[in-house]
């Protein structure tokens, strides 16, 4: 029986990988002191993908990876020390993930799996900040995450999902934002600002649900969640230890909430059919309650 020599079966290796990945680039680029970059693109039909790491500064890291992927882009930018960003695409095709970090010990991470046409950017500055984006089994989806300050958190999560956008803005001490989306065409805004300590949660299930939920202040916290069609929900917290939650199930609800002071609390419920709730508190120690 006749063996391949070793380089014949080097050969052979060689072309029977382009087959299953080609057409590929990465260019890395890195100056200062102990920074790490790591770019991975293997795998069956990883084909005409991009990966661009840029890091300026002191023990950075990048790891992005690409794989069953096509024609999507990984773009990879940090500035000064200890910062970490991880980036993953698979079985998607005209994807993009870009990660952009300055100041120290920030972490980001975007995860992108069976999605066609999706965008992903989480844009951090400061110290000790976290954001992560994760986009599974859709198509047309965009999530930005931008947070400045310290010791911020937040995440978006898209899955089943369809044309829905998320954006989150957080700026201060120790703020945290969640949110999922799930379904068509649904579109969330979020802020966080002047101040720290703030919470929210929001999640999204159905079609066309909107929401825009804003807080400033200290220790604020709101919930939402939208489950059905054409909801729409805005919240506005201003001040010390204000809650809201609001709740809506069905389809064509409207529910404005609007809070400016301390200690004051909104709770909104509705179910059914094209149910409307307005709420506005000025002061101190305020309960509001709708049920609908």
């Amino acid at each position: 029986m006749k063996t391949l020599t070793p380089i014949a079966a080097a050969l052979l290796l060689s072309a029977s990988g382009a087959a299953f990945a080609g057409g590929n680039y990465a260019e890395q680029t890195q100056s200062g002191v102990g920074n790490s970059a790591t770019a991975t693109q293997a795998g069956f039909f990883t084909i005409n993908n991009g990966i661009l790491q840029n890091q300026s500064g002191f023990f950075n890291n990048a790891h992005a990876t690409q794989s069953a992927e096509y024609g999507s882009l990984i773009n990879q930018q940090q500035s000064d020390a200890f910062n970490y960003s991880s980036v993953q695409q698979s079985f998607g095709a005209g994807n993009m993930a870009i990660t952009g970090q300055s100041g120290w010990f920030n972490k980001a991470h975007i995860s992108q799996t069976a999605q066609l046409g999706s965008t992903a950017l989480v844009q951090q500055s400061g110290l000790g900040n976290n954001g992560s984006i994760y986009q599974v089994l859709g198509v047309g989806n965009d999530a930005m995450l931008t947070q400045s300050g310290a010791f911020n958190h937040g995440s978006i999560s898209q899955v089943l999902s369809i044309g829905s956008s998320a954006t989150g803005t957080q700026d201060g001490l120790a703020n945290s934002m969640h949110a999922t989306q799930a379904g068509y065409s649904n579109v969330l805004t979020m802020l966080q600002a002047n101040g720290g300590f703030n919470s929210m949660d929001v999640e999204q299930v159905g079609i066309v649900n909107i929401a825009a939920v804003s807080q400033f202040g200290w220790a604020n916290k709101a919930h939402v969640g939208q489950y059905g069609l054409l909801n729409n929900v805005m919240v506005s917290q201003n001040g010390l230890l204000n809650y809201t939650n609001v709740h809506q199930l069905g389809i064509g609800h409207d529910a404005f909430v609007g809070q400016n002071g301390a200690f004051n609390k909104a709770l909104v419920s509705q179910t059914g059919l094209l149910e409307t709730s307005v709420q506005s508190q000025v002061g101190i120690g305020h309960t509001a309650v709708v049920v609908q």
